[in-house]
């Protein structure tokens, strides 16, 4: 300040001049800085942004191929349940046809005994009759 009192006052008014000039370039370096700050913030959060975007892109496809896995898994064992049912419909069909066969051939072989034993009763009831006389 005493410094300040002896000089002149035009001294002062360029020293204060080329302070103000110092200033106003240390203001405008200060500015660009906060606006480069701000932009690189922003291409951050902008990227950062794309980055959360694209993970939940690829969270959701993963998701979509487990439930394509899942019904086409369910489709297949929904055709195994199918055929294993129609294998066992057919199943039970063959077997009542060849238990109808079965008593078919047990009928007949009864009827065949039937006609045999009625034929060997009448040639005793023949003989007995011969021997009767």
């Amino acid at each position: 300040n005493n410094l300040r009192l002896a000089v002149t006052p035009t001294v002062d008014i360029t020293y204060l001049s080329g302070q103000l000039s110092l200033a106003a370039i240390e203001c405008k370096k200060l500015q660009k800085a906060e606006e480069e700050k701000a932009a690189a913030d922003a291409k951050a959060a902008i990227e950062e942004h794309a980055r959360r975007d694209e993970r939940r892109r690829r969270e959701r496809e993963r998701a979509a191929e487990r439930l394509r896995e899942e019904e086409e898994l369910r489709a297949k064992i929904a055709a195994k349940e199918a055929a294993l049912a129609d294998a066992a419909e057919k199943k039970k069909e063959v077997l009542r046809m060849q238990r109808e066969e079965h008593e078919m051939e047990r009928k007949r072989a009864r009827e065949r005994l039937d006609a045999e034993r009625a034929v060997v009763e009448q040639r005793l009831a023949a003989e007995r009759e011969m021997q009767a006389q």
